[in-house]
């Protein structure tokens, strides 16, 4: 009888330890939270988190990552723009993850927490069962469910409520379109791109916990994070500067939208200068922008009404980016009558836009200025050089 019962014992001591990844951490280990900056890829440019899990005594050193996708999935675009696309845990070594970040010339910041062992375990079993196959997918949201906000839950989580998080920063009231505003500078057509297809929803303003979608606003939360009796979450503060320290004029900046965009609308003036000294109209001009900007606005569509992103939903740019510009343009019996409408509104949309600039990146400007003045020249309006107007 008692070797029997000395059997069940065994077994489920072997099933509980399979069950927790067969590791029982040591005094030795310890959790922390990797903060990387933000990167110059569309996918990195708003940073990355992490959990690292290390003990030398047990020969583990092992970084929990919420922010893996397989790009060379044969559905990925079509998932990514449908809103399908599915995230999941992957682990790998400390050092293998820490390569991608000083090739980049990145930092990160690890931010060592004041955990007791017993914490250190269940966090640990946590992230072990999370990453098995059938349980380590989910579905990625850019703002609600990504790699920081899965740290946040599983933090919040494993101390069931009992602690306290207070607010440093000055984000208060922020909309999510402001919080991301910020790192657009790193990538400005990405920024642009991004900025264009998130309707009114991405204009509510965050929560604290909402915030913490971005990782450098996790890593500043956890900071002033503090648990039972008072106690801070993080212990210590590590920086892995990856930096290269230099300035140079960027490229990118040269050609960001807003510059293009200025450019463009200086074209379009000198364009109009030649229409008054010659009396010709110059349609080339006209097709391009009407077309562009029509098949903008099917994309915006597609995005509100044919995919499961809740952020592209009541997109305001879809009155700039009319997809009935396309057909205005293309048809000549409508032509006249359609850019009369459409300049009326397009001046209304503009001075909306002046007084609810938060709601607009600022590049749309010129690009608004140049839709206006071809769409009130297509109207039928002319002015020559000697003063006469005609209609």
């Amino acid at each position: 009888m008692k070797y029997r019962l000395l059997c069940l014992n065994l077994l489920l001591l072997f099933a509980l330890n399979a069950r927790a990844g067969a590791v029982r951490l040591t005094a030795d280990s310890r959790v922390s939270i990797l903060t990387c900056d933000p990167g110059r890829e569309p996918y990195a440019i708003f940073g990355h988190s992490a959990i690292r899990i290390q003990d030398s005594t047990a020969g583990v050193d092992i970084v929990y990552n919420y922010g893996t996708f397989n790009f060379d999935d044969l559905h990925f675009y079509k998932n990514f723009l449908g809103g399908d696309l599915n995230y999941y845990l992957g682990t790998a070594p400390f050092d293998e993850f820490m390569e991608e970040y000083a090739e980049g010339h990145r930092a990160v910041v690890e931010q060592v927490l004041n955990l007791d062992l017993y914490e250190r375990q269940s966090l640990y079993d946590h992230l072990v069962e999370n990453a098995r196959e059938q349980n380590k997918y989910y579905k990625y949201n850019f703002f609600y469910d990504n790699c920081s906000t899965k740290i946040r839950d599983d933090l919040e989580g494993m101390f069931k409520g009992n602690y306290e998080l207070s607010d440093p920063s000055h984000a208060r009231n922020q909309s999510f379109r402001q919080l991301i505003g910020k790192y657009f500078p790193n990538n400005p057509w990405a920024g642009f791109g991004i900025d264009i297809c998130l309707g009114l929803p991405a204009d509510r303003p965050a929560s604290l916990e909402e915030r913490m979608f971005l990782p450098l606003n996790l890593s500043g939360a956890m900071d002033h994070f503090s648990v039972a009796h008072g106690r801070k979450l993080v212990a210590d503060t590590e920086v892995y500067d990856f930096k290269i320290r230099f300035q140079r004029l960027s490229w990118d900046r040269l050609t960001s939208p807003t510059v293009i965009f200025w450019i463009i609308f200086a074209f379009c003036l000198i364009i109009i200068l030649f229409e008054m000294g010659s009396g010709r109209h110059f349609t080339g001009f006209d097709y391009l922008i009407f077309i562009l900007s029509g098949l903008t606005g099917l994309f915006l569509l597609y995005l509100w009404w044919f995919t499961h992103h809740s952020v592209t939903r009541y997109n305001l740019n879809l009155i700039w980016a009319c997809p009935l510009n396309i057909i205005g343009i293309v048809w000549p019996g409508i032509r006249k009558y359609y850019f009369s409408v459409y300049s009326v509104v397009l001046s209304l949309f503009l001075l909306f836009f002046l007084f609810f600039t938060r709601l607009f990146d600022p590049a749309l400007l010129p690009l608004i200025l140049t839709l206006l003045i071809r769409s009130v020249r297509l109207s039928g309006f002319r002015i020559t050089l000697k003063g006469k107007r005609n209609r």
